[in-house]
């Protein structure tokens, strides 16, 4: 169902806030939905990217920590292949076509620094300074996707980095709450 018909306001005075996963689903709906406007919290850049990040860490300690000491540079050198290979596998079955052309999940791979560059809304992304799992560049890249790597001004003012880890919340600090508050302003979302 169309985010007009279930908000009954205009798309451009809608917006999206997708924490972690979320984000895909609100680039997903960015892109769907021209004018919408979309803050990506915490999210990633694209599925096959957290999960070679996530599996870097898991890899060091359920298998470089269990090799034998004399195989240890072994071990790491096989690292990046065997990552590559696991991630490749993974999202091969998560994005497999069945019978009748169904899929778990819509063949995008989930791809938000894609969908980003897709979207005709404003964006807005937050990153947290210590984030386990995405890396806090991220939400740079998804800005700069949806305005251009040149547009520095316009990244800078639309990327906001809270202190803590994944799934952490940027109105816990005043300043960020402010700072948000305020990008909402300037862009015309809310007036007051």
């Amino acid at each position: 169902m169309p985010v007009l018909q279930v908000r009954r306001a205009p798309i451009e005075r809608t917006l999206v806030h997708g924490l972690s996963i979320g984000g895909a689903c609100a680039a997903s709906l960015g892109v769907q939905h021209p004018g919408l406007r979309v803050t990506f919290d915490q999210s990633f850049a694209s599925l096959a990217e957290v999960s070679l990040h996530v599996g870097r860490g898991l890899y060091d300690q359920l298998v470089v920590s269990r090799a034998p000491r004399s195989c240890h540079t072994f071990v790491r050198c096989m690292q990046p292949i065997l990552l590559r290979v696991a991630v490749f596998v993974l999202l091969r079955m998560l994005f497999k076509t069945g019978k009748g052309g169904t899929s778990l999940c819509k063949q995008d791979r989930m791809d938000n620094i894609a969908k980003a560059s897709l979207i005709k809304g404003d964006v807005f992304a937050i990153s947290a300074e210590h984030d386990e799992m995405m890396h806090p560049d991220i939400a740079r890249r998804i800005v700069a996707a949806r305005y251009g790597r040149q547009a520095t001004e316009m990244v800078r003012a639309r990327v906001l980095c809270v202190p803590g880890g994944h799934c952490c919340f940027f109105g816990d600090v005043p300043e960020l709450a402010h700072k948000y508050a305020t990008y909402l302003q300037t862009s015309g979302f809310l007036h007051g």
